[in-house]
């Protein structure tokens, strides 16, 4: 008898395991759907469209940073407070990408981090191998050394950017 009941459980366990992986693909697949919807948006700057469906998109998995990164690019069109696209941003870093690049968040929430004046937190993203030779990273680099009176680092930082990049 105990092992008729036993058997019986383990098979509703495993009937459960697979339905349950079956949503879960099911609820990823949808947030890519919608992951491409804003994405289509960003390219017309439909900013409440891509906010709608970068929201929509992350009831249905969270864990994609690549929304998070979207919202957090329609909530800077928007003009919505820093310290609610900063949270998104850091979330965005902390989930796995699938299409974007995290450089872009990263240097995105290294000038939100400069503009509320955290210059540490800024420098520390910037200080990431894969930022050292873009532009932006760069730039950003610059005015936090100016903004902290360090001239010289600053200086060295822009004679750096003019030799990668004479034409910017």
């Amino acid at each position: 008898m105990k092992k008729t009941i036993f058997a019986v459980l383990m098979f509703f366990c495993v009937i459960c395991c697979a339905f349950s992986e079956e949503a879960f693909f099911a609820n990823r697949n949808t947030a890519l759907r919608y992951l491409k919807l804003a994405q289509d948006y960003v390219l017309k700057s439909q900013w409440d469209s891509v906010l709608s469906s970068a929201e929509i998109g992350l009831t249905y998995d969270s864990s994609l940073a690549d929304l998070w990164y979207v919202k957090s690019i329609a909530q800077s069109q928007k003009n919505e407070k820093p310290y609610i696209i900063i949270e998104n941003l850091e979330n965005a870093l902390q989930k796995e990408w699938v299409s974007y690049n995290p450089s872009g968040a990263k240097i995105m929430l290294a000038n939100y981090y400069y503009n509320v004046v955290d210059y540490e937190k800024s420098l520390n993203l910037l200080s990431d191998r894969s930022l050292t030779l873009n532009s932006d990273a760069l730039k950003t680099s610059a005015k936090i050394y100016y903004q902290t009176g360090n001239v010289q680092k600053a200086r060295e930082t822009i004679n750096t950017a003019w030799r990668m990049f004479p034409l910017d």
